[in-house]
């Protein structure tokens, strides 16, 4: 089995957190650490969340590296509106036990990328500010890291033509500049974007509640992620977008790609934070590279929650 050795960079509210939950349960993913960054939340709580997610997993020796407490330009607020007053959906997990460690998250990026120079990824599921910081520090990185898998952007390669036109997407507008350094730095973009996501149903969610052990800590989290989200006015399907980078990080044949290049505008007055691609000429002279889904199997995700985390 073709291992992979990543870091997972997020803002863990509950849907960072299932994602989490299957790529710790996953044998094809080696997780090197976590690394987070404000984005539903501050950084603090997101960091703190992190730590009690690999708690309830029995992972505490997965180091939790604090990142960026705010975009490269631009100021971040934050509210409770998506994530609840402990940014995890009012799940109420007990507060961890350990510690984050003393690097900074762009630091040990920089130093997990040298040390698997070649073998290493990096799953994203947030804002790019944390590794935006690392590119920047260490241009290097450009040839140590094998593919930034990310489940930001919209890039309309989806075949159904009843979906949405392609949009900005939360996590790059909440950085368009970071977002930016890292889709063009000619690292390969692996985009699981909402392209496929868009295409989740909540029936997946009823599913996955109503499979396995009920009193499973995994699915009590989910049961009540799921509830806030109803409560809410929030889409339950929503908690599993995270989830979809993850499962393709382990299995690549559940999503078929499309390779074109991709840009980031930054200075839009309604398209700030959206993500540019084609492969069709206008953008041969960008340096980036990507890969963007356009199908997504999705029964094949459901398996896998099913059988890894609940």
């Amino acid at each position: 089995m073709n291992v992979k050795n990543v870091i997972i960079d997020c803002d863990p509210s509950a849907d960072d957190a299932i994602a989490i939950m299957l790529a710790l349960a996953s044998p094809e993913l080696n997780v090197l650490g976590i690394t987070t960054v404000s984005g539903v939340c501050h950084v603090d709580q997101s960091s703190e969340n992190a730590l009690k997610i690999l708690e309830l997993c029995g992972e505490i020796q997965t180091p939790v590296a604090r990142g960026a407490a705010q975009p490269l330009q631009r100021t971040m607020v934050f509210d409770a509106a998506y994530g609840g007053t402990d940014g995890m959906a009012e799940v109420n997990l007990p507060l961890p036990a350990v510690a984050v460690c003393e690097q900074p998250a762009a630091e040990f990026i920089i130093r997990q990328a040298m040390e698997y120079a070649g073998r290493f990824h990096i799953i994203s599921t947030a804002p790019m500010t944390n590794i935006a910081a690392a590119l920047t520090a260490a241009p290097e990185l450009r040839e140590q890291v094998c593919s930034i898998i990310t489940s930001s952007g919209s890039y309309g390669v989806a075949v159904d033509l009843t979906r949405k036109n392609p949009r900005p997407t939360w996590n790059i507008c909440q950085d368009p500049e970071a977002a930016k350094i890292v889709m063009e730095s000619g690292i390969l973009i692996e985009a699981i974007g909402l392209d496929v996501s868009s295409r989740l149903h909540n029936h997946m969610t009823d599913i996955l509640l109503a499979y396995g052990d009920k009193d499973k800590p995994s699915k009590a989290l989910f049961r009540k992620a799921v509830s806030f989200n109803l409560k809410h006015g929030l889409e339950p399907y929503s908690l599993l977008v995270d989830s979809m980078a993850v499962a393709y990080a382990m299995q690549p044949g559940i999503a078929r790609l499309v390779e074109g290049k991709v840009a980031v505008e930054t200075k839009g007055e309604l398209t700030t934070g959206q993500t540019l691609f084609g492969n069709c000429g206008y953008l041969d002279h960008m340096q980036s590279k990507c890969k963007a889904a356009y199908e997504f199997d999705q029964d094949a995700f459901v398996r896998l929650l099913s059988e890894r985390v609940f």
